[in-house]
């Protein structure tokens, strides 16, 4: 089959698919954030991948009033079981779709800008990682649509009701505050309305920033090391991140957009958005998602502006559209495969369901800051440090233990801190040398193995 025959099936099959987008992006959507949910589960593996989740139910396990708005997912771990919970945010994607729609039959987007926009956003790492795990970006987004939805209702009350989910978007954490306060001077500016709801609006997240600036994170995380190349582009080999060719073509939307956005005093509002999202990633990598989705509206603008334009060697645009999209498909297949190098195995979880059931509950539990989250969720113990603690001190702590060679080094700072307990997982084990070092020092005889399966270790220090 030649390039015009290609060009021709391309056209016949793909109008349908942008009238009917809606069903045919919905049934994308369900498949690409089941298909690493049912990896999982036929690996036997938990089914929450990230640290943040793990974060997030631990949390949720410790309700009390200083995180009150943990309260409905306390009331959905006693209710769902593990594996249920794993539809949280799937239900939340598939909500966001639907509000999303909704609201775009409203407004003047293009039928093929609104359909290319949703389909990198949806093949896009970043947006399955989001969405298959309890992620605040996640969340944030969802509330964000939502009060959206509810300010374009016909019936003034039911508009009011969008200060609902607008109190709570704005509570998650300091950035969440500032992005809000931004999009919603944003939407009115564009509604060019200026009534009571929209004053309110606007001032209660602002309000609630002042108060988040006292006791809320600015960000939560992060929850790994960053490194800010590798977690942007997925495909230099990073869990979640952006495509390489949807960064390309997010920047070459940039660039080809200033001329007819910028002149629109209106729309010069979208610019700001898209800076602070680029500086709240380059603060905190985990936040690679609201990046995500500016990146994402650029580089729609770019995908279309450059087949818009004529070409002069018509094979070459065909190979370019071609070598886009199957870049861009081949991310999300090469994400489905790395995902399971990532997160707590089975060995993991029963190892550290070991430690809950035969240690003493004031136990201090060792491993590596990555593992953090999983010993608080997991084990129910004290982690001697996690990333989100945010403690520089510890953290340094932390990499002395693991990098000891001697003992009259390490014991001191495991007795100092009360640390009792180490655990060992493969990814731990993997990265440290087995002759020497932290791993060849628990031969020593105040280290005792309690524990150990195929690929973990639990061993007690006294």
């Amino acid at each position: 089959m030649n390039l015009r025959e290609i060009n021709f099936t391309a056209k016949k099959y793909f109008n349908p698919v942008i009238n009917n987008q809606k069903a045919y992006l919905l049934l994308v959507l369900v498949g690409v954030l089941l298909f690493p949910v049912i990896s999982n589960l036929l690996s036997d593996r938990p089914l929450f991948t990230a640290s943040e989740s793990y974060y997030h139910l631990a949390q949720a396990e410790t309700w009390e009033l200083s995180n009150l708005h943990y309260w409905p997912l306390t009331q959905a771990v006693k209710i769902l079981p593990e594996e249920g919970l794993i539809f949280i945010p799937i239900l939340l994607a598939i909500g966001s779709f639907f509000l999303f729609y909704d609201l775009v039959q409203k407004t003047k987007i293009s039928p093929k800008h609104t359909f290319w926009g949703v389909l990198f956003l949806i093949l896009s790492p970043a947006f399955i990682q989001a969405f298959t795990n309890l992620n605040s970006q996640a969340f944030f987004l969802f509330l964000l649509l939502a009060v959206f939805w509810l300010l374009n209702q016909n019936k003034p009350i039911i508009r009011y009701l969008a200060i609902i989910p607008l109190i709570l978007a704005s509570f998650i954490e300091v950035y969440s505050s500032i992005l809000l306060v931004l999009v919603m001077m944003l939407y009115f500016r564009l509604k060019s309305e200026k009534n009571n709801l929209a004053v309110i609006c606007l001032v209660t997240p602002i309000f609630i920033f002042v108060l988040d600036l006292f006791w809320r994170p600015i960000m939560h995380g992060p929850f790994k090391v960053q490194a800010w190349l590798p977690d942007l582009i997925s495909d230099l080999g990073y869990i979640s991140g952006l495509s390489f060719f949807i960064l390309i073509l997010s920047l070459m939307g940039l660039v080809l957009s200033w001329k007819k956005l910028w002149p629109q005093k209106r729309l010069r509002w979208i610019y700001p958005f898209g800076l602070i999202t680029l500086v709240g990633y380059f603060y905190n990598t985990t936040y690679i998602f609201f990046l995500t989705v500016s990146a994402t509206f650029f580089a729609t603008l770019g995908f279309i502006s450059l087949f818009e334009n004529k070409w002069k060697i018509k094979e070459l645009k065909k190979i370019t559209y071609w070598l886009l999209i199957l870049g861009i498909v081949f991310s999300t297949i090469t994400f489905w495969e790395r995902s399971n190098d990532y997160g707590p195995t089975l060995s993991d979880k029963n190892a550290l369901s070991w430690i809950k059931d035969n240690t003493l509950s004031q136990s201090i539990i060792f491993s590596s800051p990555e593992n953090g989250e999983y010993v608080a969720y997991f084990a129910q113990r004290k982690p001697f440090y996690s990333f989100s603690e945010k403690n520089p001190a510890k953290y340094a702590l932390s990499q002395e233990i693991l990098s000891s060679i001697y003992i009259q080094d390490l014991f001191p700072i495991l007795e100092d801190q009360g640390i009792n307990i180490i655990y060992i997982n493969k990814n731990l084990r993997d990265r440290l040398p087995q002759d020497r070092g932290f791993l060849f020092l628990l031969k020593n005889e105040r280290f005792k193995l309690v524990y150990s399966n195929e690929e973990a270790q639990v061993w007690s220090f006294k």
